[in-house]
């Protein structure tokens, strides 16, 4: 099998076991641009999403769920999740809420 278009993964959250964010991964901004994050949750914790435009403030952000359709800011299930990511500066995966096991989040963007 063949690779079209081979995408970068970045690793934002590394089977984390407590509360806090990720460092921000620097997206396109242009219109359509969006990113897909993958979350693997062994345990009992919520992930926020969260964009910035300045690069410091930090803000909730919707994500789609692919697997159904549903669109959310936060999340506590293991799955893949698209952010349309247009005139944003970066991304992050924050890990709001932890109680068990351990978090991992991939990212990979693409310029709209």
């Amino acid at each position: 099998m063949s690779v079209v278009n081979e995408v970068d993964w970045v690793t934002l959250l590394s089977a984390v076991v407590a509360t806090g964010a990720s460092s921000w991964l620097a997206v396109d901004g242009a219109i359509g641009s969006s990113t897909v994050v993958e979350l693997t949750f062994a345990g009992t914790a919520t992930v926020t999403f969260q964009g910035t435009l300045d690069g410091v403030t930090a803000n909730t952000i919707q994500a789609e769920r692919l697997d159904t359709g549903s669109f959310a800011g936060t999340t506590s299930a293991s799955a893949l999740y698209r952010i349309e990511t247009a005139g944003m500066n970066a991304v992050r995966a924050n890990v709001t809420a932890w109680s068990s096991g351990a978090v991992t989040a991939k990212a990979a963007s693409q310029a709209g």
